[in-house]
C-alpha cells in the first residue's frame, strides 16, 4: 500500500516579491506553501489567503532569519501543517544600500546573518528533516 503525501515547501522571504511568485507557483502545481516572513505581515496573510481561495494550502510563518534558532521552527512549523517538507527554497535577503564609509558594524553583520549564515543553518535543517526526494533551491541574489 503506497502512502501518499501532499508535498509541502517552506520560502523563506515568501511574502512578497520573488518570493511570492515562487509561493504562488509552487501553490498553482499542488504543494502546500509555508510562508516565512520577518516583516510585512499583511503581506504574508495575503497571499495566504489568495492561495487558499485558489484551492491551496497555505501558512504564513513569522520569523527573522537573524535568528539562529529561525530554521528549526520552520521546518517545525510546516511539518505541523502539512506532516513533512519535500522543498526548501532559500530566498530571504537583505541589502542595505548606501556609501561603503557610511555602513555600520551592524547593518554588515545582519547582512551576513542573514544572506549567508541563515542559508547554512536552513541547509542544515533541510539535510537533516527534508523527506526522500526532497529539493532545495537557493535562487542567486
Amino acid at each position: 500500500m503506497t502512502h501518499q503525501h501532499q508535498r509541502a515547501a517552506i520560502v523563506t522571504g515568501g511574502s512578497r516579491g520573488i518570493g511570492a511568485a515562487i509561493a504562488r507557483r509552487l501553490a498553482q502545481d499542488g504543494i502546500a506553501v509555508a510562508i516565512n516572513y520577518a516583516s510585512g505581515r499583511a503581506a504574508a496573510d495575503a497571499l495566504v489567503a489568495e492561495i487558499e481561495a485558489a484551492g491551496g494550502h497555505a501558512i504564513a510563518v513569522p520569523a527573522d532569519l537573524a535568528d539562529p534558532a529561525t530554521p528549526l521552527r520552520l521546518f517545525d512549523a510546516a511539518e505541523r501543517a502539512f506532516g513533512g517538507v519535500d522543498i526548501l527554497v532559500n530566498n530571504a535577503g537583505v541589502m542595505e544600500l548606501g556609501p561603503l564609509a557610511e555602513v555600520t558594524d551592524e547593518a554588515f553583520a545582519r547582512q551576513i546573518s542573514i544572506n549567508l549564515e541563515s542559508v547554512f543553518r536552513s541547509l542544515r535543517e533541510a539535510a537533516r528533516r527534508l523527506r526522500d526526494g526532497g529539493r532545495i533551491v537557493s535562487p542567486p541574489a
